[in-house]
Formats: structure tokens, sequence, C-alpha cells
């Protein structure tokens, strides 16, 4: 009897101490792979040291500026006055609603209604500050970088708001044969939407892209049906100018690169907030291995090769802003992210939602091209008194050089027809 007991307490210790082995075996797994995720992440930290990249928001946070500097200053006052009702209309938040669902100025009855608010109190107040913000070199909301992706931007569907109610003034103008006060309401527009140029957020930067595309928009359409003279035309052609818009948006690459590290580093760290929660619990719902708090070492290994892979792969796209759109190959968001371990949530999720920005940056080059050439066309028409045969006409002397399509690289399409032209 003592003999089957040692025995089977024999067992059961030989059991018990390779299971600890195993065990063992496991954690020390565990942790070299740690170590090695952690090792690779490193490499990819020193790569962008070395490329002299920004490491910290700190970096790219725009400086401080005086009040008497600051276009903010002026827009917040206009903001307010949007929030209000007008003397005709009394309701709160009527004059940005009004402005948000404008459709349309063929219907009568919403032409009238348009003009009593244009004619209101308020409205007059906001294109003054509009008009004062405009002439401001900067802007500086003094938004706070440090709440990353939860960062509040309400500024930008305001900014947006003022951009719309330019162009709703000019395109009212301009049927009232006052062309060159059009134009000036519109270089105002041009000005507001300049001035998110230097707030280091994707967000910004496209909401800076949705306006100019409004204010060309509502340019072509005044300019075509009533005509632009030489000098309105040179001043919008200069304020155009200004824009490099690759350029602008790399920069801002860089913002958006920093607002995902910190992402990376709160769920490595377990500083989570109520968004960075959200986002954790869809990254549950896709991957068979959750991400519960505290991590365990397997997770954290998880997480700091995704983090690498995330870094490695926007350092990929980041050479996409060095180069013309269309010289990019395999520019779709399935060849991109191809390579990419299903395991690696966070990266998959983050890029399929950046890749199309190249693309709307070059969309937005091409419609500030083809104002441009439309401008320089008829200044030559208004010297010439008849649109170039050519294209080439309009250089050097209405245009330094004649843009190419960002979109193919190639020369736009420009035809004469019917005392007027197509371009495309």
């Amino acid at each position: 009897m003592k003999n089957k007991i040692l025995i089977g307490t024999g067992i059961v210790l030989s059991s018990l101490l390779a299971f600890t082995t195993i065990f063992n075996e496991a954690c020390a797994d565990q942790i070299s792979n740690n170590v090695i995720a952690g090792d690779a992440l490193q490499i990819e930290f020193d790569k962008l040291k070395v490329s002299g990249k920004p490491m910290s928001m700190i970096e790219i946070i725009p400086p401080s500026i005086p009040d008497s500097k600051n276009a903010a200053i002026e827009l917040r006052l206009a903001f307010k006055l949007m929030n209000k009702g007008s003397d005709y209309y009394k309701n709160k938040d009527f004059i940005a609603k009004t402005i948000k669902n404008i459709s349309t100025f063929s219907k009568l009855k919403e032409q009238n209604k348009i003009k009593k608010l244009l004619a209101s109190e308020e409205v007059q107040k906001i294109f003054s500050y509009a008009s004062k913000a405009a002439n401001k070199p900067a802007l500086n909301f003094n938004l706070d970088y440090s709440k990353g992706m939860d960062m509040p931007v309400p500024h930008l569907q305001k900014v947006r708001g003022i951009v719309r109610l330019l162009c709703i003034k000019a395109s009212l103008e301009a049927r009232g044969r006052k062309r060159e006060l059009a134009y000036q309401t519109l270089l105002t527009a041009f000005k507001i939407s300049f001035l998110l140029k230097d707030e280091p957020v994707i967000i910004s930067q496209l909401v800076l892209l949705a306006c100019d595309k409004l204010v060309i928009k509502c340019t072509e359409s005044i300019v075509n049906n009533y005509g632009i003279s030489s000098n309105d035309a040179e001043m919008l052609l200069a304020e155009l100018s200004k824009r490099n818009l690759v350029k602008d948006m790399a920069k801002m690459l860089s913002g958006e690169r920093l607002m995902f590290m910190s992402v990376f580093e709160k769920i490595i760290t377990g500083n989570t907030s109520k968004e960075l929660e959200s986002v954790l619990s869809i990254i549950n719902s896709l991957s068979s291995k959750k991400i519960n708090y505290p991590l365990s070492i397997s997770s954290k290994a998880s997480i700091k090769n995704d983090y690498a892979a995330y870094l490695r792969l926007h350092s990929r796209y980041d050479k996409w802003f060095t180069m013309p759109f269309w010289k990019i190959e395999d520019r779709s968001t399935k060849q991109f992210i191809k390579d990419i371990p299903k395991s690696y949530i966070l990266t998959r999720m983050l890029f399929p939602a950046l890749i199309p920005i190249r693309e709307k940056v070059a969309k937005a080059e091409q419609k500030i091209a083809k104002c441009k050439v439309m401008l320089a066309l008829y200044m030559y028409k208004n010297k010439a008194e008849k649109f170039p045969a050519s294209l080439d006409n309009l250089s050097p002397t209405f245009l330094k050089k004649v843009p190419v399509s960002p979109l193919s690289g190639k020369n736009f399409s420009y035809k004469l027809k019917n005392n007027n032209f197509e371009l495309k």
C-alpha cells in the first residue's frame, strides 16, 4: 500500500514538475517575445529620430500669437453671432442652420429669404469680423493637443460655415452686378480657408480642402457668368499661388502620426479614455486575442508589434508626399496593407482612412491648377479680346508656367468652343 502511495505521489510530483517546467518555458517565451517586440519598436523610433521627424506634439504645436495678429480673436466673435437668431428669425442657431441647408438660389422664395438674412445686423457683423480675420497673418485657437485623438475641434465646422456664408454673399453680389465686390468677398473666403494651414492635424487640413473646393466652385461660376477684370483675376491668382498642399499636408502627417502613437502608448500603459475604450472594444470584436487590463506580457508584445508595423507603414506613406501623385504605384488601400498580419488590428484599422488622403490632396491641387489657368485665360482675353489658341500662350505673361494635371501628369485638355473654352 505504501509503495502504491509513493508511486502515486511520485507521479503527481513529476506531473507538477513537468507542468512547472512547461509553464516557466512559456513565460520565458512570452518575455522573450515581448523583448524582441520592444527592440523592433525601438528600431522604428531610432529611424524617426535619424530622419528628423518630430517625436512629440510639443515640437509641432503652433507658437503663441499676440491677439493683434491672431485671426482666432475675430473668428470667435463671428462664431458667437452664428449661434444666435437674427432680428428677423429669433430661433437659436438659425443663421448656422440656414447656411448649412442652402442648396440653390433658383427659387425666388429662397433668394428673398437669404437676402433678408444677409441684411441682418448679426450677419453684417459676421462679415466684418471675417474680413478683419482674413487680414491677420496667423491663426491659433490654442487647442489642447495633449488630448490627442480626444481633442475637440468645434471651430472647424464654424469656419466652414463662415466660408459658405461668404460664398453666398459673393454669389448674390455678382447677381446684383457688384462684380468687384464679389471678388473681394471671395478673396476673404480664400484667406479664411488658408488660415487653417498651420493646425498640425489632418482634420483641419481636410476642412481647408473642403473650403477651398467650395470657394473655387463659386469663383468659377461667377467668372464664367459675369467675367472678371485682370486686376481681380491677378488678385485671386496670387492668393491661390500661396498654396502648397502636398508640402503642407506632409507636415500635418506628423501630427496625425504623433496622435496615434499616443493611442498605442496609452494602450500599452493602460492609461485609457472613453474614446480609446471604444477603439479597444472594436479591436476586441475583430480579434480572437482580447485586450484586457492589466495587459498580459503576450498582449504587450502583440501591441508593440502592431505599433512598429504602424510606424513602418507611416514612413512608407510619408514618401507619397515627396513625389507627384501620378508617379505613385499601387495606391489602393488593399495593396498597401496586404502584408500586414491580420493580428495587427489597430494598424489595419487606421490606414484605410489615411491612404485616400493623398488622392484627395491631388484632386484639390487639380481644382486649384484649373482655377489658376481659368483666371489666366480671362486675363489673356481682357488683353487680346479673345481666348488664346493654346494654353502655351499664357506663359510667361500670365502664368510663370502652365501647370499640368496633378492627377495624371499630363497637360490639361483645352478646346475653344463658341467664343468660350472647355478645360479638362
